[in-house]
């Protein structure tokens, strides 16, 4: 998306001026197994933790483009700067897993998955909370509210990338159990 900078700023080493066209890009991965296990369980109902590792990778790019006022007088300038962050993460939550009748069941689940590279901390807050039908054996419909948010503090690198983005709302799906 285009946007028209609002104020100068500094970041990968250059200066964006206000008034400049920007363009931003930024995707992220997270690669990552977990462990869970009961402390209780029984026919209708089970509780336990979660524990894990991963990997999370971040990218993101402003290319910007207009013209400033130099000392001779107005000058066409563009900007096109990237920034990268790998790092291995870690991974603490839990999880309760409810069926009241033998093709209801009811899932929640919570997972906060931390990343530092280098002076910065990265976080992932994950969690939902669902009702499934399955309305053949290994076969159901589910619904769940969920919430996922990421977040990343540059620490005292204040011209890394830095910031925040949420997800949450309901989503419906298809579940396969085998």
């Amino acid at each position: 998306a285009d946007y028209t900078l609002q104020r100068d700023f500094t970041w990968g080493g250059e200066t964006y001026y206000a008034g400049m066209s920007a363009t931003t890009s930024s995707s992220s991965a997270i690669v990552g197994g977990y462990y869970r296990f009961a402390v209780f369980r029984n026919d209708h109902f089970e509780i336990g933790p979660t524990i894990g590792i991963g990997y999370l990778s971040l990218d993101a790019r402003i290319q910007a483009a207009g013209t400033v006022d130099g000392p001779s007088g107005p000058e066409p300038q563009t900007r096109d700067e990237s920034a990268s962050s790998h790092s291995p993460t870690g991974a603490v939550g839990g999880y309760a897993v409810a069926s009241p009748t033998r093709r209801f069941v009811l899932r929640g689940d919570y997972l906060y998955i931390k990343a530092t590279p280098g002076d910065a901390e990265a976080g992932v807050t994950d969690w939902r909370l669902g009702a499934y039908y399955f309305f053949a054996r290994n076969v159901g419909l589910g619904v769940q509210y969920k919430f996922n948010r990421y977040s990343y503090d540059p620490g005292t690198e204040a011209n890394k990338l830095s910031g925040q983005v949420t997800f949450q709302g309901v989503q419906a799906f298809v579940s396969f159990h085998f």
